[in-house]
């Protein structure tokens, strides 16, 4: 038996996927008003993800060491801002990035949003658009991230350190008795030089 061919049918009812002159016009109303908002500097494009942060992690199983070694991404950010927990056989890595120029400016100086070209300002809220980031591309904010661990793992087992802004956090492959769910003592966290 021979494969038959099907003729292509175009039904009225279906719509065309080619565009119609209506659609030429709006997009072009729409991209010259976009122009001209961008050159007046009154809007800008913004990564969505802005304000958050998520630490990048590398998780590093060697075969012949006898230590699984996690390390987190933490530039800036304090030993004693970082809480590691074992819950229920997960590691959660908790903390917070503060932005550096709280420390140093009041936060209602700086803004998001783009300031006019031509300062007119003559109140003290109109002032606060004058300092503005032109480029934004770190992150801050509070930040958690979890890590499913071997069954048994306690939390006397778990290792953590702090070295040039990154945290190593070490846990033996090979279970030495049953986990608890508790706290990761501060004191694991072994000095750094």
């Amino acid at each position: 038996m021979a494969p038959t061919r099907t003729a292509n049918i175009r039904s009225s009812r279906i719509p065309s996927r080619g565009r119609s002159p209506d659609d030429d016009v709006v997009n072009q109303i729409v991209a010259e008003r976009l122009k001209a908002l961008l050159k007046a500097n009154r809007i800008r494009f913004v990564n969505p993800s802005s304000g958050m942060f998520r630490p990048r992690c590398d998780v590093y199983d060697d075969l012949s060491s006898s230590v699984v070694t996690a390390m987190f991404e933490l530039p800036g950010v304090k030993r004693s801002e970082i809480a590691l927990n074992l819950r229920e056989g997960v590691l959660v890595v908790q903390g917070e990035r503060v932005r550096p120029d709280k420390k140093y400016t009041s936060q209602s100086s700086y803004s998001r949003f783009p300031a006019p070209l031509e300062s007119t300002a003559t109140t003290a809220n109109e002032l606060e658009f004058k300092h503005r980031y032109v480029l934004e591309e770190l992150r801050y904010g509070k930040f958690e991230r979890r890590i499913t661990l071997p069954d048994g793992i306690k939390d006397a087992d778990i290792k953590a350190h702090m070295a040039e802004g990154i945290l190593i956090v070490t846990w033996p492959r090979q279970p030495t008795s049953q986990g608890s769910s508790t706290s990761v003592p501060k004191s694991t966290f072994a000095s750094s030089k």
